[in-house]
């Protein structure tokens, strides 16, 4: 029985290639640099289908983020947004997550007035899908504007905003809370001198 084997290789001696689910759950599990190592990996392997590689920085722009490389993210997502517009479509669910992950890397920035106008514009094209994928989306935005608001000291329109989109949709748990947030620094914001 062997304990130990050769990075990379399976149990076969086959080498074994990282994958975007894998990027992903590492991402979600909050291990960003191991996601954007494999995110990085995925784009620059050949095997996988063209749309994997643009996809797979996008995961890796998300992780710089969260690690908070913000310039490095917002660059990563400048550059992915033509490509993500000719591979999918401009309207597509996909381009439009990456814009919305681009404009909370702006207001990461302080670049407030920005993320407000793409999460405006984002939250009407998005608004208007049907799938679930677009509805997370919308929901993506409308926290970006709330955030972006509160950033600008508009925390009565942010929690109105907030107010509107909790008692509005139904979403999964993490947009509730992170609408909460949002909600919870409009109030503070108010209660400030």
């Amino acid at each position: 029985m062997k304990l130990f084997r050769s990075r990379g290789r399976n149990d076969d001696g086959q080498t074994t290639r990282p994958t975007l689910a894998q990027a992903l759950a590492l991402y979600k599990a909050g291990r960003y640099a191991e996601a954007e190592t494999v995110a990085r990996a995925v784009a620059l392997a050949r095997s996988f289908p063209r749309e994997d590689a643009p996809q797979a920085l996008s995961i890796a722009a998300a992780a710089m983020g969260a690690q908070g490389r913000y310039g490095e993210a917002l660059a990563t997502y400048d550059e992915l947004l033509p490509v993500f517009g000719r591979l999918f479509g401009a309207k597509e669910w996909r381009t439009l997550k990456l814009r919305s992950d681009r404009a909370q890397t702006l207001t990461a920035l302080g670049r407030h007035s920005e993320c407000e106008a793409e999460c405006v514009a984002l939250t009407s094209v998005a608004a208007r899908g049907r799938v679930l994928q677009m509805r997370m989306v919308a929901a993506a935005a409308r926290n970006g504007l709330i955030y972006a608001l509160n950033g600008q000291g508009r925390h009565q329109e942010a929690e109105a905003l907030a107010r509107e989109a909790l008692a509005a949709h139904r979403l999964p748990g993490r947009f509730a809370f992170v609408l909460r947030l949002g909600l919870a620094r409009s109030l503070n914001g108010q209660s400030s001198p």
